[in-house]
């Protein structure tokens, strides 16, 4: 780049070409992966998504159970029996018992089976926000780290052509050895920073790679750009949303109704049960003309009562009272919790997009501006090296921490959609 010394135009040239947003390169065999494509795919793979559809599954397979009968008794009695040849036997009979829960027993117990069923439908749900939710962190993370370097990789060519500047004028005998040294040295610090920010962006896409259920070093190109959306929704409007939609309030909710048929089912533990019996006999008889068999059908309905002052139904009457009182507090202490998480998550967002903002408004114009303004100065002997190099640092963390402004409102973004979910608390 020698061309370039002591040219202020040339060094213009190289100023707009660098400070252009950097776009890094795809690697090849990388999968191109929006935020879209990463959520639906952590709906489908996240593995806590699978193990809450499983327990669906399984909610729905003990509801089955609970709605069905009890299963029948087959009954053979032989009587009188000399040996083991049945044609020996003096009476048999053969027959089927079936037991039935009255009053209503069989129907409650399936209504709390449905709850369960409801419950886990709703613990998929807070399983795919919450995993939406983590995925957004992690793609935005990743992305983060990404522009992070471009920042970085900008700095690092407007140095090296602050290097060769110096070098022109130390030729020159405009300026001393000691500039030349303090740009290698400047330019050593941001090859360490982008060793270190290539690390991490590697750490954070495989974060992200094992939300979505894959191994965590498969290749991919994050495409969707960090862009800040403000969220226009007031806190009454977030809350009162949340309030009526959030997994975890629904399933307290389903909680209590379960509790509650829980507590009718106890009650009726008092209460009898039916058995009915229906069997065919084969009764042995003697008469004068000597010994023969008659056959004939027979019925047996019986009742079925608790022990008398038995503490079974007692006990399940007073579990059922405390399960219910525990539900109905869970409920309230869910609300006020998630309203609670709301609240701070919302001003944590509030406070993001400011800064954001603040950034993009004021700080990034200003900062470019006296990049600019630096380098014709520079380039022209009205500053000295020391001051060109402030800039230059001034110009990389005005860069990074506008970029992690944007991050931290993204995030906030993220948390606010789930807020009370994860169980956060003050």
């Amino acid at each position: 780049m020698r061309f370039l010394r002591g040219s202020p135009a040339a060094l213009l040239v190289v100023l707009i070409l660098f400070t252009l947003t950097a776009l890094p390169i795809r690697a090849t065999g990388e999968e191109s992966l929006t935020l879209e494509a990463a959520l639906e795919m952590a709906a489908r793979q996240n593995p806590d998504v699978l193990r809450a559809r499983a327990f669906v599954e399984a909610a729905s397979g003990r509801k089955l159970q609970a709605e069905s009968f009890a299963d029948p008794r087959l009954i053979y009695e032989p009587e009188e029996a000399s040996s083991l040849d049945p044609g020996r036997f003096g009476s048999q009979k053969i027959g089927v018992s079936q037991s039935l829960e009255l009053f209503g027993k069989r129907g409650l117990r399936g209504r709390i089976a449905a709850a369960d069923v409801e419950v886990a439908g709703q613990e998929l749900r807070r399983a795919i926000m919450v995993g939406g939710a983590r995925v957004r962190r992690a793609y935005w993370e990743a992305a983060a780290m990404r522009a992070q370097i471009g920042h970085l990789e900008t700095t690092r060519g407007l140095l090296e052509a602050f290097l060769e500047a110096t070098l022109a004028r130390f030729e020159g005998g405009a300026a001393s050895y000691a500039d030349v040294a303090r740009a290698k040295v400047e330019i050593a610090k941001v090859e360490n920073e982008l060793s270190e920010s290539g690390a991490r962006f590697e750490n954070a896409k495989s974060a992200l790679n094992v939300l979505l259920g894959r191994q965590g070093d498969s290749p991919v190109d994050l495409k969707t750009p960090m862009r800040l959306t403000p969220d226009t929704r007031s806190l009454e409007e977030i809350r009162e949303a949340a309030l009526r939609d959030r997994p975890s309030l629904l399933i307290a909710e389903s909680e209590m109704k379960k509790s509650e048929d829980a507590r009718r089912l106890a009650r009726r533990s008092y209460l009898p049960d039916l058995e009915l019996t229906g069997s065919y006999q084969r009764v042995g008889s003697e008469g004068l003309e000597g010994a023969g068999h008659e056959n004939d059908w027979a019925g047996e309905v019986a009742l079925t009562f608790p022990f008398p002052g038995a503490k079974r139904q007692r006990g399940l009457v007073r579990e059922a009272e405390a399960e219910r009182r525990r539900s109905s507090i869970a409920r309230e202490a869910a609300a006020r919790e998630t309203s609670a998480a709301i609240e701070r998550t919302y001003r944590s967002l509030r406070a993001a997009e400011t800064q954001a903002r603040r950034f993009e408004q004021s700080l990034l114009p200003d900062a470019e501006d006296a990049l600019r303004s630096g380098i014709d100065s520079y380039q022209y002997g009205q500053i000295d090296s020391l001051s060109m190099l402030d800039i230059y640092r001034t110009y990389k963390e005005t860069q990074i921490a506008h970029t992690r402004g944007l991050l931290a409102a993204l995030l906030a973004q993220a948390d606010l959609e789930v807020a009370g979910e994860e169980g956060d608390k003050p």
